[in-house]
């Protein structure tokens, strides 16, 4: 079985050594092959955001990963082309399974093989969701509760065809919402995610990205309901968003401390 990896990595570089260390260390093991987008998306520049990947692309090339796109000042892709081109790369070599990771998403290799006999043992499924420890506001506070579509098999529904938005795919013969998926317990894998953080420089730009793209199903969603965080106008610090939560009336996370080794 060939495994791709598909890593979107943009301006990471304080997570990216620990987010492929594990997988290039099982990359024999396994029979992996990486591709990586590594360019900032073209949203960000309508959004006036400065480029700032020059650390993480500079690690990245010193990993010899099989297959790296990256753009810069005005060629810039958008999210959806960024990941077909590794797509198409990683169909290309006649992968069995994709892996969606982002650069910021630390797994062990115990983890690793984990997932994959998880997916072994049950080969019936079209997908598999990983749970997060999304990590917010510093490290070691951490949302208990998330779950995301991040392995995929590439020859179900007629073939994988492309992204359409995040991690959502149109297949040749079937809908994303009729692809049959399953979650890997926590008990074999709980990743963590450093998703959120105060003093990380890419979180103010994620929300400003946030609150421009993801306008829900209908393209209507209003602006205070985009992104479950913002910044506050007065202090400047990061917190939650409270009209996102307060607005379908559900309670503002409760957050959990991580236990010290």
């Amino acid at each position: 079985m060939k495994i791709g990896i598909l890593l979107t990595c943009y301006n990471c570089e304080a997570y990216v050594d620990d987010c492929l260390s594990p997988w290039l260390n099982l990359r024999e093991e396994l029979n992996l092959v990486f591709a990586a987008n590594s360019g900032m998306f073209r949203d960000y520049l309508a959004l006036g955001i400065t480029e700032k990947n020059e650390g993480t692309l500079k690690k990245l090339l010193e990993k010899k990963l099989d297959f790296l796109v990256t753009t810069s000042g005005k060629n810039l892709l958008d999210e959806e082309a960024s990941r077909n081109t590794c797509l198409e790369f990683l169909k290309k070599q006649q992968c069995d399974l994709i892996l969606l990771l982002d650069g910021d998403e630390v797994y062990t290799e115990e983890q690793i093989r984990s997932i994959f006999h998880f997916v072994h043992q049950h080969p019936s499924y079209d997908g598999y969701s990983v749970n997060f420890k999304n990590y917010v506001f510093r490290k070691g506070l951490f949302l208990y509760d998330f779950c995301h579509d991040r392995i995929f098999w590439l020859n179900r529904g007629g073939g994988i065809e492309r992204f359409h938005f995040d991690n959502q795919f149109f297949y040749v013969d079937r809908n994303y919402s009729q692809s049959n998926r399953i979650a890997i317990p926590k008990s074999l894998a709980y990743v963590d995610h450093f998703s959120w953080l105060s003093e990380d420089p890419r979180t103010a730009d994620k929300i400003k990205y946030q609150n421009q793209r993801y306008t829900g199903p209908e393209g209507n969603t209003p602006l205070q309901y985009r992104c479950s965080f913002r910044t506050d106008p007065e202090t400047g610090r990061l917190e939650f968003n409270p009209e996102f939560w307060t607005g379908p009336n559900v309670q503002i996370p409760v957050l959990h401390e991580a236990r010290r080794s």
